[in-house]
C-alpha cells in the first residue's frame, strides 16, 4: 500500500519542489537581475 502511495505521491512532490525552485529563482532574478544586466552590458 505503501508503494502505490508513494507511486502517486512523487510526481506531486517533484511539481511542488519545481515549483519552489521556480520561485526561488525568480526573487533571485528580481534581486540581482538588474546588477547582471548592467554587468554584462558593461563588459560588452
Amino acid at each position: 500500500m505503501s508503494l502505490l502511495m508513494w507511486r502517486l505521491t512523487w510526481p506531486l512532490f517533484i511539481a511542488i519542489m519545481l515549483f519552489v525552485v521556480n520561485v526561488k529563482a525568480i526573487d533571485l532574478s528580481r534581486l540581482y537581475g538588474h546588477n547582471m544586466v548592467q554587468k554584462r552590458s558593461g563588459f560588452n
